[in-house]
């Protein structure tokens, strides 16, 4: 019983200062917590702006990203459709790439 009276005793102390230390709201705190919630409100517009831009941005990229990936992948597969014909002799035989010495310097 003692130990239930002290610990109550020792709480009502505590609860005491620290409800001592509350300071009485008044409204110029008032008016600052609504400008920082303002400022708060008006930060998170610009960041999710931002944001959206940068994701516009990456799915722009990445669009261009695949379709470059899809046209090296074309030519790997040899895809050779808009390949020109290679020039060909009096007999329609294809001709054989020129050699180094055989062009002029």
């Amino acid at each position: 019983m003692k130990k239930l009276l002290s610990s109550l005793l020792i709480g009502a102390f505590v609860f005491g200062v620290g409800a001592a230390n509350v300071q009485p709201v008044s409204a110029a705190s008032l008016d600052d917590a609504k400008a920082a919630k303002d400022k708060f409100d008006k930060s998170k517009k610009k960041f999710d702006k931002a944001k959206d831009k940068v994701d516009e941005a990456k799915n722009k990229a990445d669009k261009a990203k695949d379709k470059f990936n899809k046209q090296r992948e074309n030519m790997r597969d040899g895809d050779n459709s808009n390949r020109p014909e290679p020039p060909k002799d009096e007999n329609g035989n294809p001709l054989p790439p020129p050699d180094k010495d055989s062009r002029e310097q």
